[in-house]
């Protein structure tokens, strides 16, 4: 902040202060460079992306957006690595003068993937306020060197050997086809949801097994207790744990409410045929066999 402050001054005053920005730049060219080397070689000795083992256990759905994402970055420690690599190589070169810039090069893309991270995951307000200091800190070095940095990113001559249209409508309109492609190819699929009514987590409840009531909370390993629609047509059948699981693909009749689903893990299960009737919102009847074993539940969606 005191920087863009002499900044200002400078140019409002028209006085010289070279050396006073010099000094306060290289203040920031340090800590920015003890900070990244020191939260770079905290990933080369596991400090970082640590996550316990009894967490690691527990539902996906159930990792908090900051427990997620040092899951995800913690399953690859040579990954691990390199980012911190770059932080330390970054850092060290922010240093000195004649690599500053190489080293806000480096440094910039790492920063900006840190601050989305932490803002879009959910991550603490101070980690995030963190990175965003430092981020600021890089952009205030790269427009140090706005000059040389526009000379040569838009005035500098390229030496990639160009192919030259007389018509500067056709050259345009060959750029736009590789926007428009894509969105043709993405447009031309169907929707993965097909059955969007369907699609979600369901508790089982008032559940009949061979027309015989059947205690839903009980610690046996055969009761149905949660459904899932999900989308692409994939069903999942929960048995009083995550371990034990029919999955499968189903296929939905809206005519006759006919459902079946065959189970590609494990793939030596009988098919489920059976109905599907919606007797209120977010709750299903469902009824049907699973070889020769009659069911019959109330499913109730998650919200």
């Amino acid at each position: 902040i005191y920087s863009f402050y002499l900044h200002r001054k400078e140019r409002k005053e028209q006085i010289n202060l070279t050396w006073t920005l010099a000094f306060w730049q290289s203040i920031i060219r340090f800590f920015i460079a003890l900070d990244l080397s020191m939260i770079g070689w905290q990933k080369l000795f596991h400090l970082q992306f640590y996550t316990p083992l009894g967490i690691l256990d527990q539902p996906f759905s159930s990792f908090s957006g900051e427990a997620l994402t040092w899951a995800y970055f913690g399953h690859s420690y040579a990954f691990t690595c390199v980012v911190g690599l770059l932080q330390i190589a970054g850092s060290y070169l922010l240093l000195f003068k004649r690599t500053s810039l190489f080293g806000c090069f480096i440094l910039f893309p790492v920063l900006l993937n840190i601050v989305c991270i932490d803002f879009f995951y959910g991550l603490e307000a101070g980690e995030l306020g963190h990175a965003i200091i430092l981020l600021i800190g890089i952009l205030y070095l790269l427009l140090q060197n706005y000059n040389r940095l526009a000379e040569f990113f838009f005035k500098a001559k390229n030496n990639l050997v160009a192919v030259h249209f007389k018509n500067r409508f056709i050259a345009n309109m060959i750029r736009l086809l590789v926007v428009l492609i894509p969105l043709l190819l993405i447009f031309s699929y169907s929707s993965r949801d097909k059955n969007p009514q369907l699609t979600g987590k369901y508790t089982v409840t008032n559940i009949f097994i061979n027309q015989k009531p059947v205690i839903v909370t009980s610690c046996e390993d055969s009761i149905l207790t949660t459904v899932y629609f999900d989308k692409g047509n994939d069903i999942v059948f929960e048995f009083n744990s995550q371990q034990r699981k029919l999955i499968g693909s189903y296929q939905f009749n809206k005519q006759d409410n006919r459902l079946s689903a065959a189970w590609r893990y494990p793939s030596n299960q009988p098919m489920f045929e059976g109905t599907l009737i919606m007797t209120k919102q977010n709750q299903i009847r469902l009824l049907g066999k699973i070889g020769q074993d009659s069911l019959q539940a109330v499913l109730l969606k998650n919200k």
